[in-house]
């Protein structure tokens, strides 16, 4: 069971990386053209669009973080999983702290500044998931 845990929420976590990279390098930099009108319109439907999919997962990988602290694979290091839950706290405050208010921003009215900020501060939650799916990797290869 503990095995599948270590699966499932690596699985997770490679799903929002390249959620994550796709987001960064493909959507967000195309948010800005469909802002011509100064609406919030694609702003809102982004994040409408996009809850369905990463919510559902990023749930999954926190409760596969968390039961991997409470129980740990054989041949598992703690410090490994410990760096993967640090990294995805990394991920989770950067969503809640940052993310999440450019995005609420952009939902009331297209802004430049507001939108070079959400992409340059993407790049920096992009990289923290980046490497928990490289310690996440190494914890699978472990476990398995």
């Amino acid at each position: 069971m503990v095995v599948w845990i270590v699966i499932v929420g690596a699985a997770a976590t490679w799903v929002m990386v390249g959620i994550a990279w796709f987001t960064q390098v493909v959507h967000y930099p195309m948010l800005r053209l469909s802002a011509g009108d100064g609406s919030g319109d694609a702003a809102v439907e982004h994040a409408r669009r996009t809850g369905w999919i990463v919510g559902p997962v990023m749930l999954v990988e926190a409760a596969c973080a968390i039961a991997l602290l409470v129980v740990r694979p054989d041949g598992v290091t703690a410090w490994s999983e410990w760096l993967a839950a640090a990294l995805l706290a990394g991920v989770w405050a950067s969503t809640a702290l940052v993310q999440m208010p450019h995005h609420a921003r952009q939902q009331r009215g297209f802004d430049p500044a507001t939108h070079r900020a959400l992409v340059r501060w993407s790049t920096p939650r992009t990289l923290l998931w980046t490497a928990r799916a490289v310690v996440m990797a190494g914890i699978v290869a472990a476990a398995t």
